[in-house]
Order: C-alpha cells, then structure tokens, then sequence
C-alpha cells in the first residue's frame, strides 16, 4: 500500500484543546472539546513520513485512540497552551 486508505470520520471524545497556531491547529490534553477528524490506514513508511512533517516527537507526539476501525495514531502538540486562541468546535477545517 503507497497511498493512504480513507477509513472514515471520527470524532474524539472530548477531552481535548485545539489551539490555532496559525497555519495549523495544535491539540493539547485537557479540556472539552471533541476533535473533528478522519482515520486513515497507512504503512510503515507513510507513518515515518507523516512524522518528519509533524516534527514528531519535538514538536508533536504520538497516542493511540481507540476507533471504530481499530486503534489510530493521534498527534497532540507538546508546547503548553499559550496565548493562542482555542477552536471551539474541534474542527480544523471548518473554524472560520
């Protein structure tokens, strides 16, 4: 497999912060928010891509959550929350 495979939308618990960085959301543990996204299935080196991209581990780690199509990798940004603005509705792409 070269590409990634949509498997769905899923939304997290909520349990999180997404904070607007920017150019690209950063999400933190704690708070109330659910995350909007979507799961993928990916191999090994997509995975070793994606982490270059995200800077993983400095700028963002990793944790497995628990989907209806099996457990998934999920990027938490390491910083501590600032003074950036939080995304209410947990959702990237729909924020403005």
């Amino acid at each position: 497999m070269n590409e990634a495979l949509f498997l769905g939308a899923y939304t997290t618990e909520p349990v999180f912060t997404m904070l607007d960085l920017g150019p690209y959301p950063g999400v933190i543990r704690g708070g109330i928010t659910a995350i909007v996204g979507e799961v993928y299935a990916i191999n090994s080196d997509l995975l070793r891509r994606l982490d270059r991209l995200e800077n993983c581990p400095r700028t963002y780690y990793r944790i497995s959550l628990s989907t209806p199509f099996g457990n998934a990798w999920f990027y938490l940004y390491r910083a501590a929350r600032g003074k950036q603005a939080a995304v209410a509705s947990g959702d990237w792409l729909h924020r403005r």
